[in-house]
């Protein structure tokens, strides 16, 4: 599947999103904070038709204490 497609910014924070192809399927994927979808074919279709947030949601560092 070699198809061009525009991926739309991340619906989180507005980060670049990247498409890669995975053993079984692929999957499109912020390059900032790291949200995720993946699909067969659909997953561009999906992550184009999401809705953004109003204002970019906060990126938290959790750590283990």
């Amino acid at each position: 599947m070699n198809k061009e497609v525009e991926l739309k910014p991340c619906p989180c924070c507005g980060g670049k999103a990247i498409r890669r192809q995975r053993r079984e399927d692929w999957k499109v994927r912020c390059i900032e904070c790291g949200l995720s979808i993946s699909g067969w074919g659909e997953e561009i279709d999906k992550w184009n038709k999401r809705v953004r947030s109003p204002q970019p949601i906060p990126h938290y560092h959790w750590t283990m204490k």
